[in-house]
This record gives C-alpha cells, structure tokens and sequence, in this order.
C-alpha cells in the first residue's frame, strides 16, 4: 500500500504470491506481538521485505490450513477437471449399458394411512 502525506491510500502494489512466504510464530520469538509475519522476495531487485499484517492486504481464500491459500485459478482448474472426469465415467457406464434405472421396493403398500 502506498500513501501519500495526508495519509490518503494512493495506490496499491500486487505482489506474486509464488515469491511470498509467510512464517507462522509458534516458537514465541516475537513474545506474542505478531504472530504472522510476510517475506517477499522481488525478482526484479533481488531485495527481501518484511510486511507486518496490518502492512498487507492478505486473501485467505481456498485456504485448507487458514492462512496460505491456493490460488483461484488452481482451484477453477481442479473443480472443472473433476467435472470432466464425472462426465467421462457417465458416459463410459451409458455406453457400457447403464441406463440410471433404479429399483425401489417397499415392504409395505403405498396407501395415504401408512
């Protein structure tokens, strides 16, 4: 995030996630003042910065342990890939005879009192 003097947010910067790490605190060494900290490293100067939380706009989305995430794109691709693959079973079992009759017997009648 970039400010200007008064304190009004100009711009903000997009950084690659591939060159993010994010380091988790569980060893106290910041004595409970930060418990997430950012690293990123910029291809293009080669310099390492530090973001503290409230530095960085952080999505958590898709995320299956709450803080690093998978990107949307990987998440797209996995969803309509399995997709494919459903549609590839059905078809397969269709052209193997499956017709998706299914049988359902009662052991009673189907009368309004029961």
């Amino acid at each position: 995030l970039k400010y200007d003097q008064a304190g009004q947010l100009v711009y903000m910067v997009p950084l690659d996630n591939s060159y993010m790490k994010v380091y988790w605190d569980t060893a106290n060494i910041l004595e409970g003042k930060r418990k997430i900290i950012y690293e990123y490293n910029d291809q293009a100067t080669g310099q390492n910065f530090v973001f503290l939380p409230e530095e960085i706009l952080h999505f958590k989305a898709y995320s299956v342990n709450g803080i690093v995430g998978h990107p949307a794109f990987n998440v797209l691709w996995e969803t309509l890939k399995a997709d494919a693959e459903v549609e590839g079973a059905l078809r397969s079992g269709v052209a193997n005879g499956f017709d998706g009759t299914i049988i359902l017997s009662f052991t009673s009648d189907l009368s309004d009192s029961k």
